[in-house]
């Protein structure tokens, strides 16, 4: 090999082992670790929530038990079945009775998601005034923002 392509070769190792090095410090390395990351998370979740919708100690107390359930209930049906964005890929080897099939599907699935957070609603409605139940969509959106923000600069 010529001086050229060896040091190309060792530049090419370097990147990829420190990107490799990188992408696993951040990624826990057991369920236990990703257990601990995902419970920290929760409650940075519910701190930042109670503080932005001003919650009572009362209202706290029996809001996120719903909220949680919620989230819990919203990951099951997501993980479940293949959605829309995926249908649009195979589109040139389905039959048009497979493509109706899924979707029908996938109309299914968001008539799911659908209920659950109209559900969801009617219970938070149960133990918060609405000016605070019309809220909860925005505060936990700009809270995810915030955590990929801090993951972002986190990786970099």
């Amino acid at each position: 090999m010529t001086m050229n392509k060896r040091l190309l070769f060792l530049a090419f190792t370097f990147l990829v082992c420190t990107s490799v090095r990188a992408q696993t410090d951040l990624r826990p390395a057991n369920d236990e670790q990703r257990s601990e990351r995902f419970a920290r998370i929760q409650a940075a979740c519910q701190a930042y929530m109670t503080e932005q919708l001003e919650l009572t100690q009362a209202e706290t107390k029996a809001f996120f038990p719903l909220f949680w359930d919620y989230q819990g209930r919203m990951h099951a049906a997501r993980q479940t079945g293949e959605r829309l964005d995926r249908l649009s890929r195979e589109t040139t080897t389905l039959t048009e009775g497979k493509a109706r099939q899924r979707i029908n599907g996938n109309l299914r699935r968001l008539q799911e998601g659908l209920d659950l957070r109209r559900e969801a609603t009617e219970k938070y409605l149960t133990v918060l005034p609405a000016t605070k139940v019309i809220r909860i969509n925005e505060v936990e959106r700009d809270f995810r923002q915030q955590l990929r923000e801090r993951m972002g600069k986190r990786q970099n």
